[in-house]
C-alpha cells in the first residue's frame, strides 16, 4: 500500500477514536465499553491481518483463525466470569433443620 493511503487511514481512525472517546465523556457515558471494543478490535485485527505478499492466497489460514477464535473465546469467558461470578461457582445447598 502506498504510504499516503496508510497515513490517510491512520489519521481518519485517530479522529474517529478521539471523537468517540470525547463525545462519550461529554455526555457522561462510561467509556469502558468503547475502550474495550477498541482494544478487542486491535487484537483481532492483528491476529487476522493478512500480509500483502503475492503468495498470500496460497497459504492455509486455518491456524490463524484457530488462534483468533481461541483468543476471542478466552476473553469472553474471562469477561463473563468477572461480570457474573456467581454463575461460575457451584450453588450452595441450603440445609433445612426441621422443628
Amino acid at each position: 500500500m502506498p504510504a499516503s493511503v496508510i497515513k490517510a487511514q491512520r489519521n481518519s481512525a485517530m479522529i474517529f477514536i478521539a471523537y468517540n472517546v470525547l463525545n462519550g465523556a461529554r455526555q457522561g457515558i462510561d467509556n469502558a465499553a468503547h475502550i474495550g471494543g477498541l482494544s478487542a478490535g486491535f487484537v483481532m485485527g492483528f491476529l487476522l491481518s493478512r500480509p500483502l505478499s503475492p503468495d498470500r492466497d496460497q497459504r492455509s489460514w486455518a491456524r490463524q483463525w484457530t488462534v483468533a477464535l481461541g483468543v476471542a473465546v478466552s476473553l469472553a469467558a474471562l469477561i463473563g466470569s468477572r461480570s457474573q461470578p456467581e454463575l461460575w461457582r457451584p450453588a450452595k445447598h441450603a440445609t433445612h433443620t426441621g422443628v
